[in-house]
């Protein structure tokens, strides 16, 4: 089991959940972990994956608190009873 925690801004896609399980027994890639999302809930498909089908450069994935960006990146293992936090990018000034 995988915990995918959803930012408010996204939740419409997810019938308004603000966690999603993705019931597994093995590791996946952060990226399989959010093309599964995506499978599920495909109204996040805009926001989580960019044309070239990696992740996007404007949301941040958190993988048991580290920053995927500097573990090895859509790449990283994301292992049974892990949890990710998606923290999407906030302009202003």
């Amino acid at each position: 089991m995988i915990t995918v925690e959803i930012p408010i801004l996204l939740r419409q896609f997810v019938a308004g959940q603000d966690k999603i399980i993705i019931n597994t027994t093995k590791s996946l890639s952060l990226l399989d972990v959010v093309k599964h999302l995506i499978h599920d809930h495909s109204g996040l498909r805009p926001y989580l994956i960019a044309v070239n089908e990696q992740l996007p450069n404007f949301i941040a994935f958190y993988v048991d608190n580290q920053d995927a960006r500097y573990q090895q990146g859509h790449n990283t293992p994301v292992k049974p009873f892990t949890t990710v936090n998606i923290v999407l990018a906030m302009a202003g000034g």
